[in-house]
């Protein structure tokens, strides 16, 4: 609402406005939270924490935040994911020593939001 006021809508149009969306759940947070992280999860898998800095960061309460990562965290195990997320780095890392090759996935599984006992059992 606020973005409307500075672009100078009305107070009255914009109450409109959202009533009328409200009415069509289209402004409902627990929907776009689970679509969001279903599309995240799809398109570019992530840890737990990274998901649900990023929700806290469009605005959604913390209690739909918990809930619906809590339902998610219990139809995707963290580790598969980030097995597979490993996995298809791998490739990128063609001909890199060992220890090496494990310092780059580490990191990279680390800036994607995996738990540090997750990426030591996806790693090692």
């Amino acid at each position: 609402m606020q973005r409307l006021k500075v672009k100078g809508f009305a107070s009255k149009v914009i109450a409109k406005t959202v009533k009328y969306l409200s009415e069509l759940d289209y402004l409902n947070d627990e929907n776009f939270a689970r679509a969001w992280v279903q599309t995240k999860m799809r398109l570019k898998p992530a840890g737990w924490p990274l998901l649900r800095y990023q929700l806290r960061q469009k605005g959604v309460a913390d209690e739909i935040t918990e809930k619906v990562i809590s339902d998610f965290a219990g139809r995707y195990d963290e580790i598969d994911v980030a097995r597979k997320v490993a996995a298809s780095r791998r490739p990128r890392y063609k001909g890199i020593e060992s220890l090496k090759l494990k310092r780059r996935l580490y990191d990279y599984l680390r800036r994607r939001g995996f738990s540090q006992e997750t990426i030591r059992q996806v790693v090692e």
